[in-house]
């Protein structure tokens, strides 16, 4: 049998039906549970891991380290570096009396041992730096038994532009006595003659003594020991070099044949050897050679 209410009971207006609601849902609302703040503050933030490799300031490669659970999930895990461990892993820990602790100091480098290495590299380098060094008789018997007689300088030959030949004035007949052929003679003995650089063949570019530094240190550098040896442009000099101006004293600008003297500092004596400029075969002389 159901009970009926009376309508005075109930509610006539909406303010009363808002009241009435308002008060139920508060009930509701005290009786449901939530998780409070306690509970969700002893919730764990880090997880005990397996490392796979060796970490600096987490230890080596096997160990238990707990680690938070973003990193290993974000950063750990996916390189391979760290792997999960199962709760039955957990339980054989927990019976073995194992600890999951992170080593800070692991693969962190020692200062003192830091400093003591940097002291030692200094040394070695001292020491390379005196044993670099070579007396200047030995770099001259070093120079003498690995430099060759003539080193060749290929450069491209300039055409030689022809002479304007001269149209000879008509002889004029007329009787010369012997005093007239004297003087002839001696005119001709008194003439300049022309020198052997105005005669050779001019290159394009120049064989400077530092072309001639830069072949020597090619060669000596298959020789561990000649190696060490130094040189610069002012250790090379042209000895018969014939040129117009001081400047040009340390460059060969034609073909032909040219002695070189190479001193070492410190040494007693040169060493003499001959530079020659080849020319190089143009593309008109190969093909002169190839017809032929």
């Amino acid at each position: 049998m159901s009970l009926t209410m009376r309508p005075t009971l109930l509610p006539q207006c909406t303010s009363c039906l808002r009241r009435i609601s308002s008060l139920g849902l508060q009930e509701w609302r005290s009786g449901h549970q939530v998780r409070g703040k306690k509970k969700m503050a002893h919730a764990p933030t880090t997880v005990t891991v397996r490392l796979t490799k060796d970490v600096p300031t987490f230890g080596r490669k096997g160990t238990y380290v707990p680690i938070s659970i973003g990193r290993m999930r974000n950063e750990f895990f996916p390189t391979r570096t760290a792997e999960y461990v199962t709760p039955a892993q957990l339980k054989e820990m927990k019976a073995k009396n194992i600890t999951a602790e992170r080593d800070f100091q692991f693969g962190v480098p020692d200062p003192a041992a830091v400093k003591a290495i940097e002291q030692q590299s200094q040394r070695s380098a001292t020491r390379t730096v005196e044993v670099e060094k070579l007396a200047p008789k030995r770099s001259i018997e070093l120079l003498s038994m690995l430099l060759p007689p003539v080193m060749d300088f290929r450069r491209r030959p300039q055409e030689p532009v022809a002479p304007v030949p001269e149209t000879p004035a008509a002889p004029v007949k007329k009787e010369r006595g012997f005093s007239s052929a004297a003087a002839d003679l001696l005119a001709a003995q008194a003439a300049p003659t022309t020198s052997s650089s105005s005669s050779a063949t001019p290159i394009f570019g120049t064989v400077s003594n530092a072309d001639v530094v830069s072949r020597i240190t090619h060669l000596l550098s298959e020789n561990q020991e000649a190696s060490r040896i130094v040189l610069s442009a002012e250790d090379v000099k042209f000895v018969n070099l014939s040129t117009q101006t001081t400047a040009e004293a340390d460059k060969i600008r034609h073909l032909g044949e040219y002695k070189v003297e190479v001193r070492v500092k410190g040494g007693e004596t040169p060493v003499e050897r001959l530079v020659r400029v080849v020319p190089i075969e143009t593309e008109s002389a190969t093909l002169q050679s190839s017809s032929s």
